[in-house]
């Protein structure tokens, strides 16, 4: 399904935002705090912003377009890696597509209060 998006839409970069699995008190409880103030931060999934948001749990380029923009070079000396390469795509004149998946993909980004602390630091 993935591939057939990105091919139909003619995009260079597609995202795929899944179901965040929250099972612990601290995820349940810091998780949703930050989602929303990515949100507020990154004004939503529209393509036309310059700024680009991705969540690097699924992205997919075409071969082409990747090193069009430096592949991950272009980004080595940045933390938040997916966004960055996000950015520079934007930067690049490029196009990117996000799309919601939560039925087909759940991910788990921490699984205790120091796995929290040390990844969103």
């Amino acid at each position: 399904h993935s591939v057939t998006e990105l091919q139909k839409e003619g995009a260079d970069l597609l995202n795929v935002l899944g179901f965040q699995l929250m099972e612990s008190f601290w995820e349940r409880l810091v998780q949703p705090q930050i989602f929303m103030a990515v949100l507020f931060r990154y004004p939503g999934l529209d393509s036309r912003w310059e700024g680009g948001l991705a969540n690097g749990q699924f992205m997919l380029m075409p071969r082409n377009s990747y090193e069009a923009i430096g592949g991950h070079e272009s980004v080595r000396d940045r933390v938040l890696e997916d966004i960055a390469l996000a950015q520079v795509v934007k930067r690049h004149g490029r196009t990117f597509i996000s799309r919601m998946a939560m039925d087909h993909l759940t991910t788990r980004m921490y699984r205790s209060l120091g796995g929290l602390i040390a990844g969103w630091s």
